[in-house]
Order: C-alpha cells, then structure tokens, then sequence
C-alpha cells in the first residue's frame, strides 16, 4: 500500500560511493577473455608520499570489476586493461579524499566504536550483519566496521565543505523530519495482491462502513484489522504504519490516505477513506516531535542527514571535488608499468606506450595477461611497426588467439605496409 524510502543515514551513505568510483568513461564492447591470474601484484600508484599496490590495489581492482558488471544488463562489456585503470581512478580519487581528511587531523576522525553502533542502528543481530556481509561481499566484519569508518569520515569531511559553502537546511524541514506519527489501518481492498477483483466500490464502501461502525462501537481494532483488512504487508502487525516522520509519511503514502490521517486527533478513528486501493478506516496512534534535551540531539541529527544529501547534489561539492582529483591526477606517479602504458595510450603517445607495454610483459603478473600484449600489438602498429606487432602476438596464449578481438588485431597486422 505505501512505498519504503531508504532510510537517510543508509541513503547518505550509498551517495559517497559513486562519487568515488565512478570511473568508467564511454564502454567500448569488446570481448573479454577471463583470466584468473591471482592476487594484484607489484606497486600500482604514488600520490601524497603513498604507495598502493598489492593486495590493497587488488580490492580497487575488485570494487571496479564490481562496478563494472552493473553495466552488463546494457550489452556494455570492458576489458581487463580498462577495470585496471578504473582501479586506478577510484584509488587516486580516495587518496585524495584520505589526504584532504588528513588536514582536519582527529577532527573529522571515526572510532572503530561509533562505527559498530552505527552498524548497530541497521543491523540488529549478528545473523542480520553476516547476511549484509554475504550480500555486499565483504569478507569479514572487521572489512565492514572499516568500510563504514571511512565512510563516515566523508560524510563528515562533506558536511563540513557544506558549512564553508554556506549551506543550511530550513528549520522547517528538520522539523518536518522530527515530527514522527504512527496509524493503524484496515484496507477494504478492490483487489487482492494478485490484481484479482475482490469486490465493487459500493460493496467496499459497504463493507468498510460495518467495520466503521464495529470500531465505533468499542470493537478491538486489532482483531477486527485480522479479520477485515486486505493489506498482507499490516495484518501481522495489527495494521500499524510507522513510527515514521512526517516528511517520509506525507512522501511514501497515497494522497486521500495522507489528508484522511493527518486530519484526526489522537486516538480518533476515520470513517472510510477511499484511494486507489479501496477504502481505509484510520486511526492516529501517535503524532508528536522529542522533546527537551531528546529534541536537541535528534535536531541536529536530522539537520546533518539533511545537509549531507544537499550537499552531495550540490554543484559547489561537484567542482570542489573536480579539482581535488584534478590535482591528485596531476600528482600522482604511476608505477606500474601496463596502467602508465595504457594511459599513454588513450593520449595517443604510442612511442612512450610501447615502451612501458615492454617493460609490463617482462614482469611476472602481466606475462600471462593477453590483453596486454593485445595491447602492445596495437601501440607497435599505430607506429607502423609490423614485425614488432606480430612478434608480440606469437606470444599470446593459445586460448586467446581464438577471440574475434585477436583475430582482428592479427589481420590489421598483416594487412600493415612497413
């Protein structure tokens, strides 16, 4: 009957992500061969007297490849050199991030203690948190407590920037927020959750004007909800929607429910309302806002929540963060060889490129990477060098040379003039 907003905090953070990892330029779709060579090996990239590599390069890897996968559904595919230099953008985006968190010094800093009660908040039992962990791919609760740490250390990093722009949130929409109601309802549906016709508006109106008057007349409403009501998603619950704010209660709830609701007094019970899903008889539990000291911290709670989504659609964050990267691009010194090859590449700088593929394929962890060598072929024959091309192909393993995308870099090779 009423649609479930994500909470803020969980919204909140579910911003912070794609802000880092958005990585991904226009998708080329070409295919690619898996290949299953272990762990990340070697140094990846220097920034800020910083050097990521190994392992820790290996879950930007995993993050990229994750993020990647979400664009199969379009018939977008990327290949392997591509997931690395994604890898490589969302590591230079959170260095920069973690260098600029590292100028509040323990101002904007996380306890391992405030995260857990934050995990706390969602995830009620330990079932519950290993069933998020299975589900979000973390491998142990001390990768998640971590996770959440650096989390909530952007979102305070942000708030902060939204201060310095000068941002606010109306008073009025904090309060909105704070204000929470709870109603019981029952639903004299038109059909049930299949789309199947129960019953004409007259014989709803009808039936729910006989529940109507069995309220009235001192009837439990939680008996009658189980007896009466054709909302599945309340009848376990004695027909109880909430506690929610009023913002989320105005925004999730069908209009003639909404006005019918906020019109009772508390304890006051509605004659039918009728929407879209037949008729409701409403009664307010509960509406109000915190008071005292209470009112004061959820306040400023609110306020936060608040202000971080503001901020995150702000086009002041998105150029303060624009040039954050910017610089740390500028910064940074890639030390492996294939990235480095790759990026000069894409600046069509093929000289330089094809003598970083060189160095990458005399390394252990890219001998066996075929898209490299793809990749050196075509920086030799963007030089116009045919044998240097075919030469690297010879090496190509046996699996890989029946991809369409081998084929078709073998024949530009020998269809080249020197």
């Amino acid at each position: 009957m009423n649609k479930i907003k994500l909470n803020r905090k969980l919204l909140a953070l579910l911003i912070i992500i794609p802000i880092i990892t958005l990585a991904f330029g226009p998708a080329h779709q070409a295919q690619c061969l898996a290949e299953e060579n272990g762990s990340y090996q070697g140094k990846a990239v220097s920034l800020y007297k910083k050097v990521i590599g190994g392992s820790e390069f290996q879950s930007y890897i995993d993050l990229a490849a994750k993020q990647a996968d979400q664009f199969v559904q379009f018939g977008m595919e990327f290949r392997e050199p591509q997931i690395w230099d994604a890898a490589l953008s969302i590591a230079v985006n959170e260095l920069a991030l973690q260098h600029e968190l590292s100028k509040h010094g323990s101002e904007l800093k996380v306890t391992k203690e405030e995260a857990e009660a934050f995990i706390g908040k969602f995830l009620h039992t330990e079932a519950e948190v290993e069933v998020f962990m299975i589900t979000n791919g973390y491998t142990s609760k001390t990768d998640l407590v971590n996770t959440i740490i650096k989390d909530l250390e952007y979102q305070k990093l942000f708030l902060f920037k939204a201060r310095e722009f000068k941002m606010e949130v109306p008073e009025a929409e904090v309060r909105a927020e704070l204000e929470r109601i709870t109603v019981r309802h029952i639903l004299i549906g038109f059909t049930d959750s299949d789309g199947k016709t129960l019953r004409t508006s007259d014989q709803a109106l009808a039936r729910a004007d006989e529940v109507y008057r069995k309220v009235i007349a001192g009837g439990d409403f939680e008996q009658l909800v189980l007896e009466y009501t054709d909302d599945p998603g309340t009848r376990a619950t004695g027909g109880v929607i909430g506690p929610m704010s009023l913002a989320d209660f105005v925004a999730n709830m069908v209009g003639e429910f909404t006005e019918g609701a906020l019109a009772l007094s508390l304890g006051e019970v509605s004659k039918p309302v009728k929407s879209q899903f037949g008729y409701h008889i409403i009664r307010m539990d509960q509406q109000g806002t915190p008071e005292g000291d209470q009112y004061l911290a959820e306040y400023k709670e609110v306020e936060d929540e608040l202000l971080f989504i503001k901020v995150t659609e702000s086009p002041e964050l998105n150029e303060w963060m624009d040039q954050l990267f910017k610089e740390a691009r500028e910064a940074m010194i890639i030390l492996d060889p294939a990235l480095r090859a790759y990026r000069l590449s894409n600046q069509e700088k093929w000289a330089e490129a094809a003598k970083y593929y060189r160095k990458a394929l005399k390394t252990k962890y890219y001998a066996k990477k075929w898209a490299v060598y793809l990749d050196a072929a075509n920086a030799y024959l963007m030089l116009q060098q045919r044998a240097k091309a075919l030469k690297v192909l010879e090496k190509v393993a046996v699996e890989a040379q029946n991809t369409s995308e081998y084929q078709d870099m073998l024949q530009r090779a020998h269809g080249l003039n020197e």
